[in-house]
Formats: structure tokens, sequence, C-alpha cells
């Protein structure tokens, strides 16, 4: 889930104009994929 935003974070940010490597937006994308795996695993 994270490979993504690692391996096109340069044309992400290009495009976007947000710095994915930044801590600040490391944690929201952290946050994001911890949010997603435990719905989709918590889901009934």
């Amino acid at each position: 889930m994270g490979y993504y935003i690692v391996s096109n974070r340069y044309t992400l940010e290009a495009t976007l104009g947000r710095d994915f490597s930044s801590p600040a937006e490391r944690s929201e994308v952290i946050q994001m994929n911890t949010e997603l795996l435990l719905a989709y695993l918590l889901r009934k």
C-alpha cells in the first residue's frame, strides 16, 4: 500500500505540489494506510 507513494513521490510532488517525503506527509500516509487496512480486516 505504501509502495506507490514512495516509488512515485517525485511525480506526485510535481503534479500535486505536495512533498510526500516530508515527515508530516509521511505521517498522514501511514495513518491512511493503517485505517484502510483495519477497515478491510474488520469488515463484516
